[in-house]
């Protein structure tokens, strides 16, 4: 998963100035707020020098202060502040899905298939360039019958964002990840680090043209689609994402995601990202997520690999055929929508061409992603998914 996230609504106060920072946490939780600064200090800084250095061994006591803090009951989750790493931007989030741990990681951690087929609206596409030496899902089941204290994988992935709710830019990047599968006062965790040292590439022009649909729009090309802002090259400068799972309750089919994460992007340097945004991108995250693994349609994850191992091995030919419903359903789109219809945009759109001058893997997981929303009984031009 990561998340990574993931999830950004990026340069928005410069079309909301004034806007008012995110608020303090209420004067009772002034505790929680003095260990937040703890635990950012010292586990979530050790968390990320392990990323780093994935040959050092972890020493679990030196984390025991972040799983108490994620397990402990919050007045305002998404208000408390949180110190800023490296000049990165913070911001802590708490989310429910109503499902079983073992569930949610087997489909938001599956090395089978990228995790973009259950993060719709966060994530376009991700793939791993190195792939853990073992599944998320089996180390965290083999924790009851192993006599290690935790389990460990590592890895490296690339993703690429959808475009975010106010400016409409994306952006791609690769992050290192680490999962860790570990057991804690009978209660199981896996917790999930991803760390982006390196900067994106440069931001591209898209545009949300119906999130609740997950309809996005991507053109290619470099910049920012807002007015007076197309020259700016954005990046995701850096980021860190720690996000940790766990069943709140025994026995109730009902799995907390927890969420740190530090964000610098913008533009010349300069970190444009504030709370809010980050606030805002994790509630998007969230509610795609929750939309896909909370669906009773949702078949098997042996279905989706075979799904995924599917489109992959289409020839040209029929990856086009099948795109085209979805080509000429953009290019009617552009009809009504004044966004769509920019002059630049013209080219890429008009007379079913869109997607013609993507890459391969873009096209795939578009096609991939449709199938998806026909799966759980979204609206989608291409039609009902193969293997059904």
């Amino acid at each position: 998963m990561s998340f990574h996230s993931t999830v950004l609504v990026l340069f928005l106060s410069i079309l909301l100035a004034g806007a008012s920072p995110a608020v303090g946490i209420a004067a009772e939780n002034g505790s929680i707020k003095a260990r937040m600064s703890q635990v950012v200090a010292n586990d979530i800084a050790y968390l990320r020098e392990l990323v780093r250095n994935p040959q050092r061994a972890l020493d679990t006591s030196r984390i025991h202060g972040l799983l108490e803090f994620a397990t402990q009951p919050k007045t305002e989750p998404a208000a408390l502040e949180v110190p800023s790493l490296d000049d990165a931007t913070g911001a802590y989030f708490e989310g429910t899905i109503n499902q079983p741990l073992a569930h949610v990681v087997k489909y938001q951690f599956n090395s089978e298939f990228p995790s973009f087929l259950v993060i719709p609206t966060s994530i376009r596409l991700n793939g791993w360039d190195e792939k853990p030496t073992e599944s998320v899902s089996s180390i965290l089941n083999r924790l009851d019958s192993s006599t290690a204290p935790f389990l460990m994988v590592h890895g490296r992935e690339h993703e690429e964002i959808t475009p975010d709710l106010v400016t409409g830019t994306y952006f791609r990047y690769e992050v290192k990840r680490t999962f860790i599968a570990l057991k804690d006062k009978d209660r199981r965790y896996l917790i999930s680090i991803s760390i982006q040292d390196e900067p994106s590439q440069i931001g591209r022009k898209g545009l949300v043209v119906n999130d609740a649909d997950w309809i996005y729009f991507y053109s290619g090309i470099e910049g920012v689609p807002i007015t007076g802002l197309g020259w700016a090259k954005s990046y995701i400068y850096k980021s860190l994402v720690v996000n940790i799972l766990f069943e709140p309750e025994p026995g109730k089919s009902q799995t907390r995601s927890v969420f740190f994460k530090w964000l610098d992007a913008g533009w010349n340097g300069i970190n444009m990202t504030e709370h809010h945004h980050l606030i805002e991108g994790f509630q998007r995250f969230i509610s795609g997520s929750k939309a896909m693994l909370e669906s009773s349609k949702l078949p098997t994850s042996e279905h989706l690999a075979r799904l995924v191992s599917h489109v992959r091995n289409l020839p040209e030919e029929e990856l086009t055929a099948r795109l085209k419903p979805y080509a000429e359903f953009m290019e009617r789109t552009a009809a009504t929508n004044s966004d769509l219809r920019r002059r630049e945009y013209a080219p890429l759109i008009k007379n079913g061409a869109y997607l013609t001058k993507a890459t391969r893997e873009e096209r795939e997981v578009t096609l991939i992603n449709e199938y998806m929303k026909a799966i759980i009984g979204k609206p989608t031009p291409v039609g009902s998914a193969p293997l059904e």
